[in-house]
């Protein structure tokens, strides 16, 4: 079955892709569709990424992605959007390297197994670990 058709099954699953055929809401993500589609425009919504991380291919770029967006939306930019780049692992869009290192801190400050595991790793403090992480993370998903 080639890209499009698939595109297409998945489509008439009762929802749509930004991308393809526009805007979606997150919780409505198909299983699949992070294997199929090459990125996904991201706007604010009030459904969490956690509530459905078992249904996207990498849900730590989608939480970092969701803490920019959220930042923004509530800081008054109710029109801002992002892109997540599925097969790349990228985010990208209009904002700074700065906000998305504070996304990262907030990611992090979330989950502090990951400081934690890091800190024990390399026998460093964990405010180094938190640097690490997020340099890590700034190397691995920053796409601008």
């Amino acid at each position: 079955m080639n890209h499009s058709s698939r595109c297409q099954e998945i489509r008439e699953a009762s929802f749509d892709l930004a991308g393809h055929e526009g805007p979606y809401r997150i919780a409505n993500v198909h299983p699949e569709a992070g294997d199929i589609v090459m990125y996904n425009e991201v706007y604010y919504q009030a459904d969490n990424v956690n509530d459905i991380k078992g249904k996207l291919p990498n849900p730590e770029l989608y939480k970092i992605a969701q803490n920019i967006v959220n930042k923004r939306y509530f800081g008054g930019d109710k029109r801002f959007f992002l892109y997540i780049h599925n097969f790349a692992n990228k985010i990208e869009g209009k904002f700074t390297k700065l906000e998305f290192e504070q996304a990262c801190r907030d990611y992090l400050n979330a989950n502090q197994k990951y400081v934690k595991e890091y800190k024990q790793v390399n026998g460093c403090t964990m405010e180094e670990a938190m640097k690490g992480k997020i340099d890590e993370y700034v190397s691995e998903y920053y796409g601008n």
